[in-house]
């Protein structure tokens, strides 16, 4: 095998053969450290946190929002029930002006 092979695949009788599965390959030396990757690895590390916590606080908001969505709509309906009971207590007003006592002609 040529150094450019990083995988190969047995054929039946290398299968076969208890070696052919424990034996230990030999890894190349380490690759020399590319200063500018690493440095463009960290920044891009950095961009992912910092998008992630914009993401988890725009949750956050947008929970919140639902949260007081829901409360003014019960609120609003609330609002509706009670507007329905003070008009069903009108209905039982007699009609025409109210009393005033002290109104000349009454």
């Amino acid at each position: 095998m040529d150094a450019e092979t990083t995988i190969r695949l047995m054929g039946a009788a290398e299968a076969e053969l208890p070696d052919a599965v424990t034996r230990e390959i030999a890894l190349p030396e380490s690759a020399p450290v590319d200063t500018a990757a690493v440095e463009k690895a960290a920044s891009g590390l950095a961009t992912a946190n910092e998008k992630q916590a914009r993401r988890e606080n725009g949750l956050e908001t947008a929970d919140a929002a639902k949260d007081r969505g829901a409360e003014m709509a019960d609120n609003a309906s609330e609002n509706r029930e009670n507007r329905g009971r003070s008009e069903d207590n009108r209905q039982n007003d007699p009609p025409g002006p109210p009393d005033n006592p002290g109104r000349p002609g009454s």
